[in-house]
């Protein structure tokens, strides 16, 4: 199973996951810079992003 496959069987729980935690990072960006400036929370932060627009291209198309 590829990594396109695998982000196209989100489900709901797992996509309601993301966006909680997009938006957790949203506010440790805010009210915490500098540990939202770790290349662990950048790194995870990338990679939720990139998962959510993932999907939302592919249930769109």
């Amino acid at each position: 199973m590829d990594r396109m496959t695998q982000s196209a069987d989100l489900t709901c729980g797992r996509r309601l996951l993301l966006e909680t935690l997009a938006g957790h990072f949203e506010l440790l960006k805010a009210n915490h810079p500098r540990k939202a400036a770790s290349a662990t929370a950048k790194k995870a932060h990338r990679y939720i992003e990139q998962t959510l627009r993932t999907t939302s291209r592919k249930r769109a198309a």
